[in-house]
This record gives structure tokens, C-alpha cells and sequence, in this order.
């Protein structure tokens, strides 16, 4: 999938709101979770400082899992866990499916092998809007565009030789700054001689700066990927439908799109709508030090695509697909009490590995519906992937996974994951009675 990346911010400073932590049922579950992590080593010592909104992908995406054995040799490969469960709550029986990807340039593969090299052109919002104040959580002060001057040099420090890099910048029109060209010590000084001076002012039309920063690949003929960064507060002035056509048209031309949110987490249906275009990838970041870690630790995984079209399959046994957590992708594809045997992803990208083997957001998670026959005895199911490489070869993977008639997690970070979505439908379900 288009993955996202959002940082979890809330006005009460990071605490959960004082209802909240005396909402005898938060605490009833917080018992059974602490149960559940006692069973194995299910939980990061270092839990998510805050969440923007309430809903699994964010979740999912700010915890780490498990890789239970790393892929050396393929550009793109999957591991499947299952799981057999008893809802806390209601007491019926669940069966689960965990389906992770994986690359030889997840960690330090990345490092190992290399990444492709890269024609890049950010696209600096200068408009009105950025002057007002960064909200920055680390207090490095200063308003959104400085914020973002700052994330564009250390966007210009990751990029190499056999690297290009252009930069437009935009408000209600947009000019070229820099025109793209081979990357260089002189070409970084020269941007970050240009971008210095730089005051905010005028409305934001995004679609005027991907206009212009379209055309600047025409004259591009190396064997380089092609990509697009906006960098912007995404406080546009009614062009987002246009803004999402023209990441589309892109797309189809191999000239992918990214959108660096400064100190902003866009609507649900916005970030479902992007990340369902190829190559698409959207970030948010709201402090220096999540930008750092973005463009320090994460630009190359993030610039990088390895599969598309990804198609996921039951070509054998009574189960089907019923509800799916952790792509914003797969958010409205399954209809109250519909079920699928097919459920299709844009893209995906290798990711960066932490220092106890995590991958962060690595776990995509079905909850199945299970045929009677099934239910009652240990059922194999047959899966098939199918997907295409950042160089249209099409591949297809089939493997067999085993269901238990018996409670039981096949790896611990099924079992997190699983953990995480209760955890998820309890606070969604608090916040509506609350409403009420």
C-alpha cells in the first residue's frame, strides 16, 4: 500500500483526557491487554507518544513487528501469520490472518545494496498560511515555513551522486527556484542560498506548483526514478480534486508523488485518496525531531517503491476476507457484513529496521470469515500474491497457511496487532458514547 506516516499529536499535551483515564472500562481493558503481553513479548517498550486520530492505520503504523526471518535475495517477498481468538468481549471465536512485506532493502539492506539513483523536485510552500507558527513539540520555535526550509536541506543532505534535484515554490503561483540538475556540493549551497530569503504570503494553489514541477522532467532521460515532494501545510484554496488528478496522471507516467505535511495530519478521506495512487507516499511530521527522523533515517525507504499492483488471493479453502486494519487503502473496501476472497493494494516500500529487528506499521491485519467444516478442525488455505516489480515484471507467490480449530498466535506480532485493534475499537466506541 501507499503507506502513510503520521505522528500522533493531541491538545492535551500527549495525556490521555482525564474521562478517559477514569473510564472503568479503558482500565478493564487495559488489564486484559497487559495479559496479552504477558503471554510473549507483544508490546514496545516505547509506546506511541500521541495519536493525531483514532483509527488503526495510525496505530498499527506507530508500533514495530517482528520480521520472523528477513528477506535477503528478492526486491519483495511476504510472511503470513495466523491466529485463533476469542473476542474479550463478545466471547465468539475469531480467526485472523497477519500478512507482512518485506525486501532485501528493508534495515541495512538499504545501505548495502543501494538506492536507485533519483530525480527529485520539491515543491516549498511559501504561501500565507506558513507564517503562522510551527507547533512544534520539541520547542525549536519559528513558524511552518522555517519548519520546512529546515526538512528541505535535510532533504538536500540525503541526496548523492547520480542524484538531480529541482526545487518550485509556490503560493497562488509557483516559480522555479532551481532548475533540475545533477546533484552537487554547489547546487546545495546555491538552493540554500536561494531558499534563505524566503517570506511567506499569498493563497496555495498545490496544483499551480505540480504543473510546474511536471514540466521540468520532460528533459530527463537518465534511467533515474522520477519524484515529486510537496512540502506544504495542505491549506489549499479548493484545488485538491485537481491536486489528486494530476498525482494520478503522474503516476501513469512513472513520476511518483510525495506529501511532507508540515505540522498538519490531513482528513481520512484525503489520505485514503492518495495513498491509493502508485508510488504515492504520504508523511507528517510535528516536531524537528520527527522530521529528522524522516529524512534522516527514512528518506531512502521513502523515495524507493518496490511493488505495485499487489493482489492477494484465496485460491483454496472456506475462508474469506470480512474486514482488513492498517492500510487507509482497504478503509472502505469491505461493506457491512461483506466478505471477499480478493483485496488489492497500489504499492509498496521497504522500510527501516530498529535495533531489536522491528519494522514499524510491518503487519497488515484480516479478520476472516471461516466456513462451518473449517471451524471445527485444522483447515489449510491456499493464498496467492501476485504484484509487479518497479520494472513491470509481473511475479506471483503461492503459499499455504494453516488455521487452528484451537485458540493459538503463530507469531507474537499477530498477537500485538490483534491487541492493538481491540485497543482501537474500545477507544472508538468510548468516544462515541461520550459523544452521546
Amino acid at each position: 500500500m501507499a503507506r502513510t506516516k503520521q505522528t500522533a499529536r493531541k491538545s492535551c499535551a500527549g495525556k490521555a483526557p482525564r474521562k478517559q483515564l477514569a473510564c472503568k472500562t479503558a482500565k478493564a481493558f487495559k488489564g486484559w491487554m497487559t495479559s496479552q503481553q504477558q503471554k510473549g513479548p507483544v508490546a514496545d517498550a516505547d509506546a506511541p507518544n500521541k495519536t493525531s486520530y483514532i483509527n488503526y492505520e495510525n496505530t498499527l503504523r506507530s508500533f514495530s513487528f517482528k520480521a520472523e526471518a528477513r528477506e535477503h535475495e528478492r526486491d519483495f517477498a511476504v510472511r503470513y501469520a495466523t491466529a485463533r481468538t476469542t473476542d474479550p468481549f463478545l466471547g465468539v471465536p475469531e480467526q485472523w490472518l497477519g500478512v507482512s512485506f518485506l525486501s532485501r532493502y528493508d534495515g541495512a539492506g538499504m545501505q548495502a545494496i543501494g538506492r536507485q539513483p533519483l530525480n527529485l523536485v520539491v515543491c516549498l510552500d511559501i504561501s500565507g498560511s506558513m507564517s503562522d507558527p510551527f507547533n512544534d513539540e520539541d520547542h525549536v520555535g519559528g513558524t511552518k515555513l522555517d519548519a520546512a526550509k529546515r526538512s528541505l536541506s535535510a532533504i538536500a543532505s540525503k541526496l548523492k551522486a547520480g542524484d538531480s534535484l529541482g526545487v518550485v515554490v509556490f503560493s497562488h503561483t509557483s516559480h522555479a527556484l532551481l532548475p533540475l540538475r545533477s546533484w552537487t556540493a554547489a547546487v546545495h549551497r546555491e538552493m540554500s542560498k536561494k531558499i534563505a530569503p524566503l517570506r511567506p504570503g499569498g493563497g496555495t494553489l498545490i496544483s499551480q506548483a505540480l504543473e510546474t514541477a511536471t514540466t521540468m522532467f520532460k528533459n530527463m532521460e537518465n534511467e533515474a526514478s522520477n519524484r515529486v515532494m510537496l512540502v506544504t501545510d495542505m491549506e489549499t484554496h479548493g484545488d485538491q480534486d485537481l491536486v489528486l488528478q494530476q498525482i494520478s496522471q503522474n503516476a501513469r507516467k512513472q513520476l511518483w508523488t510525495s506529501v511532507l505535511g508540515v505540522d498538519v495530519d490531513l482528513s481520512v478521506a484525503l489520505v485514503e485518496k492518495i495513498s491509493r495512487v502508485h508510488g504515492a507516499r504520504y508523511l507528517s511530521a510535528a516536531s524537528a525531531t520527527e522530521f529528522k527522523k524522516l529524512m534522516d533515517e527514512e528518506f531512502d525507504y521513502d523515495v524507493m517503491p518496490v511493488a505495485f499492483d499487489i493482489r492477494l488471493d484465496v485460491v483454496a479453502g472456506d475462508v474469506a476476507f470480512t474486514k482488513a486494519f492498517g492500510s487507509p487503502e482497504l478503509n472502505d473496501v469491505f461493506k457491512a457484513g461483506e466478505s471477499k476472497t480478493a483485496v488489492q493494494l497500489s504499492c509498496e516500500f521497504p522500510n527501516p529496521v530498529d535495533g531489536d529487528g522491528g519494522i514499524k506499521g510491518n503487519m497488515l491485519l484480516f479478520r476472516l470469515a471461516v466456513g462451518r467444516e473449517a471451524v471445527a478442525k485444522t483447515s489449510p488455505v491456499k493464498l496467492r500474491m501476485e504484484y509487479q516489480n518497479a520494472q513491470g515484471i509481473a511475479f506471483t507467490d503461492v503459499q499455504t497457511v494453516t488455521l487452528s480449530p484451537k485458540e493459538q498466535y503463530s507469531t507474537a506480532g499477530i498477537r500485538k496487532a490483534i491487541a492493538l485493534v481491540r485497543l482501537v475499537d474500545l477507544q472508538q466506541e468510548y468516544v462515541l458514547d461520550d459523544a452521546g
